[in-house]
């Protein structure tokens, strides 16, 4: 998997944050377009994992 900068980026916002609803704040994106990237880079790769509760 190649990832892409940005997708890097959305990463460490919502590691950073700890919520995908602020980092999507953070990133000036709508929640669904971060989860849907996050789940993009999850599918893709065994090493990024977000965890919500």
């Amino acid at each position: 998997m190649d990832m892409t900068l940005q997708q890097l980026k959305y990463m460490i916002a919502v590691a950073e944050k700890g919520s995908i609803t602020e980092a999507a704040k953070e990133l000036l994106i709508s929640q669904p377009s971060l989860t849907g990237a996050v789940k993009e880079v999850e599918n893709e790769s065994s090493y990024f994992k977000v965890y919500t509760t």
